[in-house]
């Protein structure tokens, strides 16, 4: 049985199966790695139209109209597009995490010791349990990222509709003329 279980060992269709997960895990990495591109991109767009928004709403509030609940909805618009902002650019807490998913890929020090005396069938296994763990990782980090940009977006919908209500208003009891 030992003799089988040695024959299996350095079968290399039995490695085969590891490299075709390994190259699954690689798929899902890139994957992954695609996603934070593109939030990226998204919370990019979202910051300078926050951006621009808060600067119109500071000028805006600097000069308000006379009625004291349009002023009240410019104020809240403000608001909302400030806690949109504040989601998109809060620091997130790193405690016992390295910074970046693509650090796991490399492994700890221990495991990159062993890697001179490892075979290939080890280190494919190797390779697979750090790309799955940096593509988890990296996948908890854009929902993370996707649940901040969502917020934000309901803060300048809040807000589109603070600034079209007072509009509204401001339209309604006379453009302040």
């Amino acid at each position: 049985m030992s003799r089988m279980a040695n024959r299996r060992r350095s079968n290399p269709e039995d490695v085969s199966g590891e490299v075709e997960a390994l190259a699954h895990a690689r798929h899902a990495w890139d994957a992954e790695v695609e996603n934070a591109r593109r939030l990226g991109q998204r919370t990019s767009v979202l910051i300078t139209i926050e951006a621009a928004l808060l600067g119109l709403g500071a000028t805006r509030a600097t000069e308000p109209p006379g009625a004291p609940f349009v002023r009240g909805l410019f104020v809240a618009s403000a608001l909302f597009v400030a806690a949109g902002l504040l989601l998109l650019l809060r620091p997130r807490l790193r405690i016992g995490r390295p910074a970046q998913a693509s650090l796991l890929l490399l492994g700890s020090a221990k495991e990159l010791a062993k890697a001179n005396r490892a075979s290939a069938a080890e280190m494919t296994k190797l390779a697979l349990q750090n790309t799955l763990h940096a593509a988890i990782d990296l996948g908890v980090r854009n929902a993370r990222k996707q649940r901040d940009i969502d917020h934000a977006q309901i803060g300048l919908l809040l807000a589109a509709l603070a600034w079209t209500a007072a509009g509204v208003c401001w339209l309604a009891c006379g453009s302040g003329s």
